[in-house]
């Protein structure tokens, strides 16, 4: 019952066919959002209402305008301005943003965020930086994230993988290859990489002789890997209601910016009190990673090296610790959706005057005759 306008909301994460996406992409494919509203008045009448969205129309880093006044002390009664129905405004720091920068900036947003604590939600989270240090043995190095769950005790079965990407142009016999990915061991065979998540935990990965980073413990030769990228996915279902939902939540980390080395992760939990036997968890504290101190230099100045050339190794500063900015398999079009390609100059022609002016001629009579034109074209 519609008593007051309501605002309603798509959670963009992983289980949504829009993420991933951006400003420009959206643009590239010519999507088109469609919102159908249905209901049933108070004499039993069905009715329906429909709006189509294109990407120019979406605004990126903005909220709508509050058309509300709230009732007055001892009364009851609502006032609605509709005249600012259809009013955006801007958020702070999109005041004077392209569409472009505000798609970024609202898809990248705050990397040190942490999941609201809701029931029946994704609450995992990823800390926004590794940490490098040197292990017990002091011989070999731990590259190490944190995981958690702001809302414990909701997931079983939680699992969480690690892998590196190296991106090259052919591998050691010269074929052709755009990558190659390696997992890196996290504690497989022991079981370690299966999860309770009840407090947040730290994963520690060892770079010994058998590792993929074995190379790593010699800078000069840890420079190939100044532009990998080490994915973290972790995976887990929630046993809320009748249906097991598999969540999952992943991150990138670029080795030249995401790996902080000779640093480890703040503590954030207390031990439990006197009063009622639970530890607590800082959460604002989550990401917070600190410089350690350490008296055997050599290992520590190997470390401080190893970033050293990173920094100078003339790789771009672009990417971010989030799951959007990752170039190599985000920000470009599948090759079919390309320019020049069979959907992108067949399906949604160049000329098509619509996309320079969204609303001429934009009926749903041209949607479902392209569609026959696609069909037309393969022959169905």
């Amino acid at each position: 019952m519609l008593l007051l306008p309501l605002v309603e909301e798509h959670n963009i994460d992983e289980r949504s066919p829009l993420c991933g996406h951006t400003h420009e992409t959206l643009m590239l494919v010519n999507a088109e959002i469609v919102i159908t509203f249905e209901g049933t008045t108070e004499f039993g009448n069905d009715f329906m209402a429909r709006q189509s969205y294109l990407p120019n129309e979406l605004r990126w880093g903005h909220c709508f305008k509050d058309m509300l006044s709230h009732p007055a002390p001892g009364t009851t009664q609502y006032r609605i301005d509709f005249s600012g129905f259809h009013e955006v405004l801007p958020l702070t720091g999109f005041e004077d943003l392209t569409q472009s920068q505000a798609c970024q900036q609202t898809i990248h947003g705050d990397p040190n965020s942490i999941p609201y604590p809701l029931l029946n939600e994704n609450t995992f989270v990823i800390s926004s930086s590794m940490v490098l240090n040197h292990g017990t043995d002091r011989e070999h190095p731990r590259l190490q994230f944190r995981v958690g769950d702001t809302y414990p005790n909701q997931h079983v079965g939680i699992t969480v993988r690690a892998l590196i990407y190296r991106w090259m142009d052919r591998d050691a016999a010269g074929v052709p290859q755009d990558y190659t990915v390696q997992p890196l061991d996290i504690g497989f065979a022991s079981g370690q990489d299966r999860l309770l998540l009840w407090l947040p935990m730290t994963i520690t990965h060892v770079i010994n002789e058998n590792s993929p980073l074995s190379n790593w413990k010699i800078p000069e030769d840890a420079l190939q890997d100044a532009d990998a990228t080490i994915v973290i996915l972790l995976e887990g279902y929630k046993y809320a209601g009748n249906d097991q939902k598999k969540d999952i939540r992943m991150r990138f980390f670029h080795t030249h910016q995401n790996i902080h080395p000779n640093h480890v992760f703040q503590p954030v939990v207390s031990s439990p009190t006197v009063d009622d036997r639970k530890p607590r968890v800082n959460w604002v504290d989550f990401h917070t990673v600190m410089p350690v101190d350490s008296m055997d230099t050599n290992h520590s100045g190997r470390l401080e090296a190893l970033a050293g050339l990173w920094r100078t190794s003339g790789v771009s500063q672009s990417h971010s610790g989030t799951p959007y900015s990752n170039e190599h398999t985000m920000h470009s079009l599948p090759h079919s959706w390309r320019p020049g390609s069979f959907h992108a100059s067949k399906a949604f022609p160049s000329d098509d005057s619509s996309i320079g002016n969204p609303r001429k001629g934009r009926t749903w009579l041209p949607f479902f005759a392209k569609q026959q034109q696609i069909a037309g074209m393969m022959g169905k």
